[in-house]
């Protein structure tokens, strides 16, 4: 459990007088509120002097009750893959492997034991260095595949091994048979580069191992589904969801055994974690939040307690979060989105909601946090989705270059995979408004499993950009994107 520092010790004082005096709530004998005029609501002022994640536990006088450690490491695990990916084209021709290398090497992050494995250093950098080094410091007994899609069932919405949709054949009969499928691609590539390597349309050799001939870049695949099938999943369908009693909203809020968190909260936090946020990311400005610009010691990551030290389960920005830095900066001033502000406000006080009921919700208060968890949850889809715009619009610009000097295949492939990959997520969201089976299945039959190249026939380019222009306009509909967005994301 971790002891704040002075200096948040003074924020957490005026957080708690905030979100919990007997000025602004009615309470029971028990705390729980009874005034639902005066409870919060998802428009109330923000029951936080520091407008940040920081909350004092009820049980253990300055101690945090935010749990979610094992969500950053995960985090850190697709992150560490795909950082392992950016350097294996030059691994693997400095040393070419034998079969089964390559994915062992990949294997590694998705299957990750940290009894074997936990005392090996972490690659993630920042300025001033992480407070973890190796991946004992920040949890242990976690891996990837264990939260893939379909592989922790109990709060699924859908049965993942035959309902998942968006590659057909047998390679997608599930995100985690898909996902190995990929992983099982770069490793017959990898082998085969030495003889008889990937070629581009044009006859040159493909400079990254991982992108297929069709424009598969199989690293982009990858990290984006573990990003869907995991994040989404679990922070959409698992944490924030209400479907499955004793799971979710509907998790108990009386102390977890002798912890600093009750049973609902430590839910919520989890899927905080899976958002990806900073608990002081309301301090970022978008460009910050993208790494983008802004105040040097914010770039992604900023050292809030003044330790000396980024802690990664609490001061970096993780997958999505940074994402809706990335797609509010680039909304047009005449349309500015906050999608990222939005969010993180939703997810903070809801927070404090439920630190300020001493006992089980009530229903008015169980109502009260389902509309903090649809504004959280919305508008962290809206991120994705917003992303999926960005990057249509991008292998729009690919497909005009066809016939100039300034096309690259490899450009193309990897603006398509992460155009396809951020798609396949909003399956993963019991709420995704692109979730009724005819939106989901017109959004990836247009996308098809890889994108239309150069060499198609004419009509087949004419009608995938077409294709790409008809998804825009569906999703436009779906999330209510505003025209100069769509065009300028």
């Amino acid at each position: 459990m971790k002891k704040f520092s002075p200096y948040l010790i003074s924020i957490l004082s005026l957080t708690l007088t905030a979100a919990c005096s007997d000025d602004d709530v009615n309470t029971t004998p028990d705390g729980g509120v009874v005034d639902a005029d005066a409870a919060l609501t998802p428009d109330a002022e923000t029951p936080s002097a520091s407008n940040s994640y920081v909350f004092e536990s009820r049980f253990e006088t300055g101690v945090s009750p935010v749990s979610k450690s094992g969500q950053a490491f995960r985090q850190i695990l697709i992150s560490e893959l795909k950082s392992y990916m950016s350097g294996l084209t030059a691994t693997i021709d400095a040393t070419p492997p034998n079969a089964g290398e390559t994915k062992a090497a990949l294997e590694f992050y998705l299957d990750f034991d940290s009894t074997t494995s936990g005392t090996i250093p972490l690659t993630i950098t920042t300025t001033p260095a992480t407070m973890q080094t190796v991946f004992n410091d920040v949890s242990s007994n976690k891996n990837l595949v264990g939260k893939v899609a379909g592989n922790d069932t109990v709060t699924d919405h859908k049965d993942w091994s035959t309902e998942f949709v968006g590659w057909p054949g047998g390679n997608g009969d599930s995100p985690e048979a898909l996902l190995r499928a990929w992983v099982q691609k770069v490793d017959d590539m990898a082998v085969a580069r030495v003889a008889t390597p990937e070629l581009a349309p044009n006859g040159t050799v493909i400079s990254e191992v991982y992108t297929t001939a069709q424009g598969q870049n199989l690293q982009q695949l990858i990290q984006k589904l573990l990003l869907v099938s995991i994040g989404m999943s679990q922070g959409m369908d698992d944490y924030l969801d209400d479907d499955v009693e004793g799971k979710g909203l509907l998790s108990s809020n009386m102390q977890d055994g002798d912890t600093a968190h009750t049973g609902l909260g430590k839910a919520w936090d989890e899927a905080f974690g899976y958002f990806g946020a900073s608990i002081d990311y309301d301090q970022y400005t978008d460009d910050e939040r993208a790494s983008k610009g802004g105040r040097d010691d914010y770039q992604g990551h900023h050292d809030l307690d003044a330790n000396g030290a980024i802690d990664l389960v609490s001061e970096f920005n993780f997958g999505n979060s940074v994402n809706c830095g990335k797609r509010d900066r680039g909304s047009d001033t005449a349309a500015k989105t906050t999608f990222g502000d939005d969010a993180f406000t939703a997810f903070r006080d809801g927070r404090a909601l439920i630190l300020s009921v001493d006992g089980e919700l009530s229903p008015t208060q169980l109502d009260q946090l389902r509309g903090f968890r649809d504004t959280a949850r919305n508008n962290w889809e809206k991120c994705v989705a917003a992303t999926v715009i960005h990057y249509i619009n991008e292998v729009e610009k690919d497909m005009e270059d066809f016939d100039s000097d300034t096309y690259n295949f490899e450009t193309h492939a990897k603006h398509w995979s992460e155009l396809k990959g951020f798609a396949l997520g909003f399956q993963f969201n019991p709420a995704s408004p692109m979730n009724s089976q005819s939106r989901f299945l017109e959004l990836h039959g247009i996308l098809g499993i890889a994108p239309v190249l150069a060499t198609a026939p004419a009509k087949d380019i004419s009608d995938y950009k077409a294709g790409l222009t008809r998804i825009k306009m569906v999703m436009k509909a779906a999330y209510g994107f505003d025209d100069l967005n769509l065009a300028g994301w």
